[in-house]
C-alpha cells in the first residue's frame, strides 16, 4: 500500500478507531513490531493537535504566561500522558465514550497545564509538600474521584450540554432558563469550583446537596465568611447518613423542610410526638429556627422551640404525589 494511500484511509476512520490503533502494537514490517501505529498517530495528532493547543494556551494565560516555547513544551507534556501506559486509558475512555473523546483530551491538556504551574508555584514557595497531579488519583479514591477517567467523562458530558443550552435557549431569559436548568440537573461534590463569594451574597442560600463532605462545608460558610446568610434545606439526602450525624446536620440549617418520615428518622424515635418534642429540645441555642413538616392528608405543622404551628391540608383528589415534597418546599 503507497503512503498517498494510507494516508487516505487513515483519514476515513473515526477518531476512536484512530485512537485504538495508536494503543495497539504495529507490525511495520513483517516480524518488526513497533509500539505504535507511527502513521496512525500522526493521523491523531493532526486532528487532535489545535484543540490541545488551545486548551494549553487558554490554560497557561489564567497563569499569566503566554509563551510560545512553554506551550509547546506543555503540548508535548499532554501527549506523553496520553501516551503512558500504552494509551491504555484513552483507549478505554474512548471506547466507552467515543462521542466525548474531544473534550477528554482537552481536559487532559488542562490539567497537565494547571499541575505544570501548581508545581512550580509550590517549588518557588519552598514548600517541602510535593503537588500531586490531577491525573494520579489513588485507587481507592474511587470512579467519582476529581480527575478520574469517569469523572472528565461526566465534565466534558455536562460541558457539551451547556453548549447546546447557550445556543437553543433564546432571549430575554435566557441566561435564567440556563440557571434553572443547571440547578435542578446537576449535584455539587466536594472538589467542585463554587462561586462562594456569589452564592453568600444572598440573604438566603438553598442548600440541596448529596455530598456530605461538602454540605459541611457549606453549612460552615455563614458563621465565618457571612453572618447575615441564612440557610434553607431538605432532610432527604440527611437521611443517607448515621441519624445522629444527619440530625446535627439538620440543626445547623436556619430553615429545613421535611416530612413525618424523615423527622422520626433523624431523631431516633418512633412515634411523630415524641419527634416533635425531641426536635424542639434540640432546637434550642441552635442555628435552627423553624422546621416545616408536611404530614400528608394530616396537612403540615412549623416547629419553633417554643410552640408547634398546624395546618389543614386542602381536600383533593390525589392523582400522583410524585413532587409532592419539592412543591411543599417551594
Amino acid at each position: 500500500m503507497s503512503s498517498a494511500s494510507a494516508a487516505t484511509s487513515y483519514s476515513a476512520l473515526s477518531l476512536k478507531d484512530i485512537v485504538c490503533l495508536c494503543a495497539e502494537p504495529y507490525e511495520a514490517e513483517p516480524g518488526k513490531a513497533e509500539p505504535c501505529n507511527e502513521e496512525a498517530w500522526q493521523e491523531f495528532v493532526a486532528r487532535v493537535g489545535r484543540p490541545i493547543s488551545l486548551s494549553v494556551m487558554r490554560t497557561a494565560s489564567l497563569w499569566g504566561v503566554t509563551s510560545a516555547s512553554l506551550v509547546q513544551d506543555l503540548v508535548q507534556i499532554t501527549y506523553l500522558k496520553l501516551w503512558e501506559n500504552g494509551c491504555c486509558l484513552l483507549r478505554d475512555f474512548a471506547v466507552q465514550h467515543p462521542e466525548h473523546i474531544l473534550g477528554y483530551l482537552k481536559k487532559i491538556a488542562i490539567n497537565a497545564t494547571h499541575d505544570h504551574f501548581k508545581h512550580r508555584q509550590s517549588q518557588t514557595s519552598g514548600g517541602d509538600t510535593l503537588h500531586v497531579s490531577t491525573n494520579d488519583i489513588e485507587p481507592q479514591m474511587g470512579k467519582d474521584a476529581q480527575g478520574s477517567e469517569e469523572r472528565i467523562a461526566f465534565t466534558v458530558f455536562l460541558d457539551e450540554i451547556d453548549e447546546l443550552l447557550k445556543r437553543s435557549l433564546t432571549r430575554p431569559d435566557q441566561e435564567r432558563d440556563r440557571t434553572i436548568f443547571w440547578i435542578q440537573g446537576t449535584k455539587p461534590i466536594a472538589g467542585d469550583h463554587l462561586p462562594i463569594d456569589e452564592l453568600l451574597a444572598r440573604e438566603w442560600l438553598l442548600i440541596d446537596i448529596d455530598d456530605p463532605r461538602l454540605r459541611a462545608f457549606i453549612l460552615d460558610l455563614p458563621a465565618h465568611r457571612s453572618p447575615r446568610t441564612r440557610l434553607v434545606g431538605t432532610m432527604t439526602y440527611l437521611l443517607e447518613m448515621s441519624p445522629a450525624e444527619g440530625w446535627e446536620h439538620a440543626l445547623r440549617h436556619d430553615v429545613l423542610f421535611g416530612n413525618e418520615r424523615e423527622l422520626t428518622v433523624l431523631t431516633q424515635t418512633s412515634t411523630f410526638d415524641d419527634a416533635l418534642d425531641v426536635a424542639r429540645r434540640a432546637m434550642v441555642g441552635r442555628p435552627c429556627r423553624v422546621l416545616f413538616i408536611s404530614r400528608g392528608a394530616r396537612g403540615s405543622v412549623a416547629v419553633r422551640p417554643d410552640r408547634v404551628t398546624s395546618a389543614s391540608a386542602f381536600d383533593v383528589d390525589v392523582v400522583d404525589t410524585t413532587g409532592a415534597g419539592d412543591a411543599f418546599a417551594a
